[in-house]
């Protein structure tokens, strides 16, 4: 198992640069690279990391929407 926090993030940066389909996707394509299952993922993500996937999931209708100060 690939277990190194860092080098997965820096995977996942260069599966995101790559790719036009977003993080979502970015995170399913590195666990598939790596031989990783991804509901166990979310140990190595970065917490800026996670906060895009949640963005993305909101803006994408897959997540509710969190309540945001209209500023």
């Amino acid at each position: 198992m690939y277990t190194d926090k860092e080098k997965f993030n820096e995977k996942l940066k260069i599966n995101v640069s790559k790719k036009t389909d977003g993080y979502i996707e970015a995170v399913l394509k590195t666990c598939e690279d790596l031989g990783i299952d991804p509901s166990t993922v979310s140990k190595f993500l970065s917490r800026p990391m996670k906060e895009k996937i949640r963005a993305e999931g909101e803006s994408n209708n897959l997540l509710p929407r969190s309540a945001k100060l209209p500023i």
